[in-house]
């Protein structure tokens, strides 16, 4: 009858509807999931670009990662403040305006930018670093390539260490030793010119004592000229 037949639609629709709802709690569970593991995995990934990041900044050498054609695109907490621009002002510029060959001077050598392209390593080359302001920045300067899995130049990555305090080192410890080897000198000059100063006089001093002890003499004159002779052989022995 049609009664029967309303009522077996209903009951159909109603097995569809709690289908449904029994789907809708099994896609709520499974996006509540999802969204449970894509933030633990967010945090975790953020977590890791913290610690990165902190032992970057931890790092006493300036650092600057390029993209392939030596733009910054990366720098470190050091790298700041060794240029004394701040990071998004080196972002964007090429590292290559920032370090110059120490043997030319201030010529800019872009030759180390191909060679590292090409796969060769820089490694501890003294350079100079121009910063914002001020003085040139001695620097030891390393520079290698970065390429992915399959070998392709990506990018460079370069380190620098301030050495402005060892330089200062090494021109003090330069200024004392030419200090020492002048005093040397000068003390060399001295002995000499005093040694010829006093083996003139004692020559002579040394000839007389000689002629005299071959003269006739009484036993204190004779010792007392003994004793001046043995001193003046022992005095040209020291000059």
């Amino acid at each position: 009858t049609g009664d029967d037949e309303l009522g077996a639609l209903l009951e159909i629709f109603e097995g569809l509807l709690e289908q449904i709802q029994h789907q809708d709690k099994v896609m709520q569970a499974y996006n509540e999931e999802l969204e449970m593991q894509v933030d633990k995995r967010t945090k975790e990934l953020q977590r890791q670009a913290d610690y990165v990041r902190n032992t970057l900044d931890s790092m006493a050498e300036a650092l600057f990662a390029t993209g392939p054609n030596g733009v910054i695109q990366s720098v470190n907490r050091a790298a700041a403040e060794i240029t004394g621009y701040t990071a998004d002002e080196l972002i964007g510029r090429y590292v290559d305006t920032l370090f110059f060959s120490s043997v030319s001077e201030l010529e800019n050598d872009n030759d180390w930018l191909s060679q590292v392209r090409e796969g060769q390593r820089l490694s501890n080359d003294e350079r100079w670093l121009m910063p914002q302001e001020g003085d040139r920045v001695p620097v030891l300067f390393s520079a290698a390539s970065i390429t992915d899995s399959t070998g392709r130049h990506q990018g460079i990555v370069c380190l620098a260490l301030d050495i402005t305090a060892r330089k200062q080192f090494e021109n003090e410890l330069a200024h004392a030793r030419d200090e020492a080897v002048e005093a040397t000198r000068l003390k060399s000059e001295f002995l000499a010119t005093m040694s010829h100063e006093i083996r003139t006089p004692m020559n002579g001093i040394m000839g007389l004592t000689s002629l005299m002890l071959d003269t006739d003499l009484n036993e204190e004159q004779r010792e007392f000229a003994e004793s001046a002779a043995s001193c003046s052989k022992a005095l040209m022995r020291i000059i």
